[in-house]
């Protein structure tokens, strides 16, 4: 049986506390919001490329090229907040970040990876982000604040990850990671 596979940098601890404390901001002292299902920090990633359904073969192949793919990892600034797909029917709320160069080579490249691994071409733009929540149709969600102070992120790792449902949604296990040096220069 194939895995569902993609390939994301992992939030170092500093961001994984500011993008809690972002949350929880937007939460506004709320635990719960009828309809919204808030991103654990375990889940939070920015995905560079999602596979799908992936053989065994093709993700131990996968996993022996991610040393290549491994880049100085900038810091990126968080650009906005969004309401993908669009804010009348909004299924994510996302924190969009900052395209710098190095990030852009590196979706490219793992997208040449995946041509070369017989997997389709990603019709969709690459857009760097990080979810914060899942809503649902019944969620009752203000357009977010563009006023809000939004976290740099920093990543310390590029990790191929399989993705099984779960009953909280879905469940990552890690099938290879290498750990990024951070880049020179790349104050936030």
């Amino acid at each position: 049986m194939p895995l569902r596979c993609f390939l994301a940098l992992d939030p170092d601890a500093a961001t994984l506390d500011a993008l809690a404390a972002l949350q929880s901001r937007l939460r506004g002292g709320q635990r719960a919001q009828a309809g919204v299902r808030w991103t654990a920090p375990a889940q939070q990633h920015l995905t560079v490329r999602f596979f799908g359904a992936t053989r065994a073969a093709q993700a131990e192949s996968l996993g022996a090229a991610l040393p290549g793919l491994a880049i100085a990892a900038p810091t990126l600034a968080g650009c906005g907040l969004g309401l993908w797909p669009d804010a009348r029917r909004p299924r994510v709320l996302v924190l969009q970040l900052a395209m710098p160069p190095a990030l852009r080579s590196l979706a490219e490249r793992a997208e040449a990876l995946a041509r070369a691994h017989e997997f389709s071409a990603e019709r969709r733009a690459f857009r760097a982000h990080v979810t914060l929540a899942r809503l649902t149709p019944e969620a009752a969600w203000p357009a977010p604040n563009p006023e809000a102070a939004l976290p740099a992120c920093r990543f310390d790792a590029l990790t191929l990850y399989a993705s099984s449902p779960d009953a909280n949604g879905s469940r990552y296990t890690v099938l290879h990671r290498v750990l990024l040096a951070t880049a020179a220069g790349s104050g936030p």
